[in-house]
């Protein structure tokens, strides 16, 4: 399974942490590099054709 957050505040960051650690692949996108959520297994990029790349298809966005 993978998965796309945008945002790695304090909740994206801690959401993204809690998948890794159940075998989720995240990928994350956020305005700056986040080495200490990078060493511990998710994907950062810094843009969205990035992220939109590293989902693969087929996609489904939820805006809510």
């Amino acid at each position: 399974m993978q998965l796309g957050i945008i945002g790695l505040g304090k909740m994206g960051g801690n959401i993204s942490l809690q998948c890794v650690d159940k075998g989720i692949e995240v990928i994350g996108k956020d305005i700056a590099e986040r080495p200490d959520l990078k060493g511990k297994g998710v994907k950062v990029v810094l843009d969205y054709k990035e992220f939109v790349d590293n989902l693969n298809p087929p996609r489904v966005i939820d805006f809510t």
